[in-house]
């Protein structure tokens, strides 16, 4: 931090002295001129220091807190969107769960049908929404071939919520 501000400061100075448009700044700050003198542009160099100076500070908070912002949204982006009704194992949707009825929050809920079915395993806990389930099936299971692929339905299954799914 400090390297750059002495970096910057050889370059305020710099082009002060240097600067070819102002050739009429030197015999001022020769003291030849009675107009300007080294403590008034010691003073101007102090005074602008220092604005740069607060100025990386600020710029430096506000990009870090920026960038903070854009990696949680790169990392929000790149998770996968779950269906709300899809039941999840493995990270892979296995299920649609159709006419909810109870309160997930009470503990219980039944599902007129699953849909969709597709590789699920009713021995192993369920993703649904925010909760993991323990689901039983009390219907009958049928199965539909449509277009040459089989779409697989169960009626009426019962699930007990074993608690919330960890936020990340």
């Amino acid at each position: 931090m400090m390297s750059l501000l002495l970096f910057k400061t050889a370059l305020v100075l710099r082009s002060v002295w240097g600067a070819s448009r102002l050739r009429r700044i030197r015999p001022m700050l020769d003291g030849r001129s009675g107009r300007v003198t080294w403590p008034v542009i010691l003073m101007l160099a102090v005074i602008g220091l220092a604005l740069l100076w607060q100025w990386d500070a600020v710029s430096t908070r506000l990009f870090s807190s920026s960038k903070r912002l854009l990696h949680s949204v790169e990392r929000k982006l790149s998770l996968p969107q779950r269906n709300p009704d899809g039941f999840y194992q493995d990270g892979q949707m296995v299920a649609l769960g159709e006419g909810m009825i109870g309160n997930i929050d009470a503990g219980t809920v039944t599902f007129q049908a699953l849909t969709h079915v597709h590789r699920v395993d009713f021995t192993r806990p369920i993703e649904f929404r925010s909760w993991r389930l323990a689901c039983q099936l009390h219907g009958k299971d049928s199965a539909v071939t449509m277009g040459g692929e089989i779409m697989r339905s169960i009626s009426d299954v019962r699930c007990t919520v074993l608690g919330r799914l960890p936020t990340s």
